[in-house]
């Protein structure tokens, strides 16, 4: 939750989208959300996470799914079954250019 509305960039097929209900997945899933400015849930049958951005408004959300899950190293065959990667990024039109010695900071809490 959280990403309804949200323009996206489907890396699978180098689409633009926008998100227009909560995410499941039934194969290979790699999408970059951009304007997003506010806490994103993760639920699931036994919990729910919280994720909240500090310094970033872009979220990848990928799982590789069974036949590219099968190729990563350090990952069982079936893993994808088990996890969804959300990444908070400073991704396309949020990307930070900075110059000798300026700094930025992407904060992510996790709750």
């Amino acid at each position: 939750m959280g990403l309804n509305d949200k323009p996206y960039l489907d890396a699978l097929t180098d689409k633009h989208h926008v998100q227009k209900s909560d995410i499941t997945f039934s194969g290979e899933f790699d999408c970059v959300f951009q304007e997003v400015e506010s806490e994103i849930l993760l639920i699931d049958k036994n919990s729910t996470i919280s994720i909240k951005n500090e310094g970033s408004s872009s979220i990848v959300v990928w799982n590789p799914w069974s036949e590219k899950c099968k190729r990563m190293s350090g990952m069982r065959d079936d893993a994808y079954r088990e996890f969804v990667c959300i990444e908070s990024a400073n991704a396309f039109e949020d990307f930070k250019i900075l110059e000798p010695k300026e700094f930025h900071t992407l904060k992510a809490t996790i709750c």
